[in-house]
C-alpha cells in the first residue's frame, strides 16, 4: 500500500512540474489542452462511478434493514405459533404426570421434609426471556457497532475526498495565476509543499484504513466468541428439557393404551347397534309387505259389492295385525333409542378420554386432585380421630388418679397435653409442606414450557444470524474488491498523464 501511494505522489508532482513549465508553441498548446481534457473526463467518469457506488451502498442498507424487520416479525409470529403448539400439548399431556408427581410428593412428604422447610424459600432461577433479550441485545449492539465502523470508515474517505479537491482547486489556481515567465523557485517550493501534504495525507489515510480494519475484526471476533457461548449453554439446557420431554412422552403412551381399549368397547357397541337396525329393516319390509296387501284388499272390496260383510271382517282383521305390528315397530324403536343411548354414552366416555388433557385444569385434573387432597385430608381427620380418643383416654386416666389422690396426676396430664399439640402442629406442617410441593411443580412445569420454546426460537435466530454475517462478509468482499479496480484504474490514469507530461516536456527541452 505505502509503495502505491508513493507512486500517485511522484506521478501527481510530475503532473504539477509539467504543468507548470513555459508553454511556447500553439501546437504544445494544444496537445496540452487536449490531454487535460481526456484527465478531466476521466476524473469526472470515476467521480460518478463513486456516486453510484454510495448510492448502492445506501440501498443495501435500506435494504438490510428492511430483511431484519421482517425476519424479527416472522420470528415472532413462530414463536407464538410454537408457543400456542406446546401450551395446547402440555394441556393434553399433562394431567397423568401430574397426577402421578403429586402422589409422590405426598408419599416423599410422610417420609421426610423438603429442602424449602430447611433452608427457607427456593431459589429463583433465571427466567429464560431474560437471556434470550441479552442475546438480542448483544445482537443489536454487534450490530450497531458494525455500522458506526462503517460510518467512521465513509466519514474518514469523505474527508480525504474534500482534501483531495481543495488540493486540485488550488493546483489550478496556480496554474491560471503563475505565467509562463514566472518565478521557477517559487513555484517548485509550492510545489514541494504541496508534495508533503500529498504525503501527509496519503500516510493519514493508510493509518485511519488499518486502525479501522484492526477495530472491526477485534469487536467481532469478541462479540462472536461471546454469542458461541452463549449458544452453547443454551444447547445444553435443551438437551436437558429433551430428556424430561421424552418422560413425559413414556407417560403419554400409558394414556393413548386405554384410549385404544376404551375405542374396542365403543366398536362392539357400533357392532350391537348395527344388528337391531338389520332387525329394524325386516320389519320395515314387512310393514310394506302388509301395506301392499291393504290395497290389494280394498280393489278387490270395490270390485266385489256383494261380499262387502265378509271383506269387512277380513279389513279388521288386518287393521289389528297391522296395529300389533306397529306396536311391535314402537317396542323395537324404543330398543334402537336405547341402544343409540349407549352408543352416545361410549363416545362421550371417549370423548372424555380424548379431552381429559385439555380439560384437566377445570375438571378431570381437578377431580383427581381433589380425591388425592379427599385421601389425605381423611387421613388426617383420621389421625385427629385417634388423638381424641386418646385424649379422652388420657382424661378418664387423669379423672381415675384424682380419685385415688395421685400426686404426678397434674404433671403427665401436662404431658399429654403437650404431646396432642406437637401432633397438631406435625398435621399443619405437613399440610403446607403438601401445597408449596404442588406449587413448586406447576411453577417448574411452566418454566420448563417457556424454555423449550425460547430455545426452538434461539436456534432459528443463531442459524438466520450466521446466513446473515455470511451474506454480509461476502458483500464487504465484492466493495473491496471493487474499491481496487477503481484505485487501480486511477493510478493507472495517473501514469498515462504522467507519461503524457514527459513526453512534452521532452518535446519542449528539443525544441
Amino acid at each position: 500500500m505505502k509503495k502505491q501511494h508513493a507512486t500517485t505522489v511522484d506521478n501527481v508532482m510530475k503532473q504539477a512540474k509539467a504543468d507548470l513549465l513555459p508553454e511556447r508553441t500553439e501546437r504544445e498548446e494544444a496537445e496540452r489542452a487536449a490531454a487535460m481534457k481526456k484527465f478531466t473526463e476521466k476524473l469526472e467518469a470515476l467521480q460518478a462511478e463513486k456516486e453510484l457506488l454510495a448510492e448502492d451502498r445506501e440501498r443495501e442498507k435500506i435494504e438490510y434493514k428492511l430483511h431484519i424487520s421482517k425476519m424479527a416479525e416472522e420470528h415472532a409470529k413462530a414463536m407464538q405459533a410454537q408457543r400456542k403448539e406446546l401450551q395446547q400439548k402440555a394441556k393434553e399431556k399433562g394431567d397423568d404426570d401430574r397426577d402421578s408427581l403429586a402422589n409422590l410428593s405426598i408419599g416423599s412428604a410422610s417420609i421426610s421434609t423438603p429442602q424449602s422447610s430447611t433452608t427457607g424459600s427456593p431459589r429463583r432461577q433465571a427466567s429464560p426471556t431474560n437471556k434470550t433479550e441479552k442475546l438480542m441485545r448483544a445482537v443489536k449492539l454487534l450490530k450497531h457497532h458494525v455500522l458506526k465502523q462503517k460510518k467512521a470508515a465513509q466519514a474518514a474517505e469523505k474527508q480525504y475526498k474534500l482534501k483531495e479537491q481543495i488540493w486540485q482547486e488550488k493546483l489550478v489556481q496556480l496554474k491560471e495565476k503563475v505565467s509562463p515567465e514566472g518565478d521557477r523557485g517559487v513555484m517548485e517550493e509550492k510545489l514541494a509543499k504541496m508534495q508533503r501534504k500529498v504525503v501527509e495525507l496519503v500516510q493519514e489515510r493508510a493509518e485511519m484504513e488499518e486502525q479501522l480494519e484492526e477495530a472491526k475484526y477485534d469487536g467481532l471476533k469478541a462479540r462472536k466468541a461471546k454469542l458461541v457461548k452463549a449458544v452453547q449453554e443454551k444447547e445444553e439446557e435443551n438437551q436437558r428439557l429433551k430428556k424430561q420431554v421424552d418422560e413425559e412422552k413414556s407417560r403419554y403412551s400409558k394414556f393413548e393404551t386405554d384410549f385404544a381399549q376404551m375405542r374396542f368397547k365403543l366398536a362392539e357397541s357400533q357392532s350391537e347397534k348395527e344388528e337391531l337396525q338389520e332387525q329394524l329393516d325386516g320389519y320395515a319390509d314387512i310393514e310394506d309387505t302388509m301395506k301392499a296387501q291393504l290395497t290389494d284388499m280394498k280393489r278387490q272390496m270395490e270390485q266385489k259389492d256383494g261380499h262387502l260383510g265378509r271383506q269387512k271382517s277380513e279389513v279388521l282383521k288386518l287393521k289389528v295385525s297391522l296395529k300389533k305390528l306397529m306396536k311391535r315397530y314402537a317396542e323395537l324403536e324404543k330398543q334402537l333409542h336405547a341402544a343409540n343411548k349407549k352408543v352416545a354414552a361410549a363416545e362421550a366416555a371417549e370423548d372424555d378420554d380424548e379431552s381429559a388433557a385439555a380439560d384437566a385444569a377445570k375438571t378431570g385434573a381437578a377431580g383427581d386432585k381433589d380425591d388425592d387432597l379427599r385421601a389425605r385430608y381423611a387421613a388426617l381427620e383420621e389421625k385427629t380421630k385417634e388423638y381424641k380418643d386418646a385424649l379422652t383416654n388420657k382424661d378418664q386416666e387423669i379423672q381415675t388418679l384424682r380419685a385415688a389422690a395421685d400426686p404426678s396426676a397434674a404433671t403427665t396430664l401436662e404431658k399429654y397435653k403437650r404431646a396432642v399439640q406437637m401432633l397438631k402442629l406435625n398435621g399443619l406442617k405437613q399440610q403446607r409442606e403438601f401445597k408449596k410441593r404442588e406449587n413448586d411443580f406447576k411453577k417448574r412445569e411452566n418454566e420448563l414450557n417457556e424454555k423449550l420454546i425460547d430455545l426452538e426460537g434461539l436456534v432459528k435466530h443463531k442459524l438466520a444470524l450466521e446466513s446473515e454475517l455470511a451474506d454480509d462478509r461476502g458483500k464487504l468482499q465484492i466493495a473491496r474488491a471493487e474499491i481496487d479496480d477503481l484505485t487501480n484504474e486511477k493510478e493507472d490514469l495517473l501514469d498515462e498523464i504522467a507519461e503524457l507530461k514527459e513526453r512534452l516536456a521532452t518535446y519542449e527541452e528539443e525544441a
